[in-house]
């Protein structure tokens, strides 16, 4: 039974993922996606853990090279909300997720087990 859950979150991920990298294909217009692969993925250094109101979320933000940083958000059951808009500095995609939970609260981004969402 657990390896038919892993399965199953691997394929999510899978999934995930690919949503992922075909948005920042069609952000990339005159480049083809073939030109990069996972390697070239650049992490923000300004990742990080937040907690507010006593819960967690992982903030993580990157991009591929000569595109838009991307913003998502990972509870601690692993789920997985990635914003649409993309933002041209990572400190400006930091800045608006931290306005985001402060305003309407941290609890908009931690789902039940198995969820993701897109904003």
């Amino acid at each position: 039974m657990r390896l038919i859950k892993l399965q199953k979150e691997l394929f999510e991920i899978d999934l995930l993922l690919l949503g992922i990298t075909l948005k920042i294909q069609q952000r990339l217009g005159r480049h083809h996606m073939q030109d990069y692969d996972e390697k070239d993925l650049i992490d923000s250094e300004l990742n990080q853990k937040y907690t507010k109101d006593g819960k967690s979320v992982e903030i993580q933000i990157y991009r591929m090279p000569n595109t838009s940083w991307i913003l998502e958000v990972v509870d601690s059951f692993g789920n997985s909300t990635v914003f649409e808009d993309e933002f041209a500095t990572d400190g400006e995609a930091l800045s608006y997720v931290i306005d985001e939970i402060e305003r309407d609260g941290i609890e908009g981004f931690i789902g039940s087990e198995n969820s993701v969402s897109f904003r």
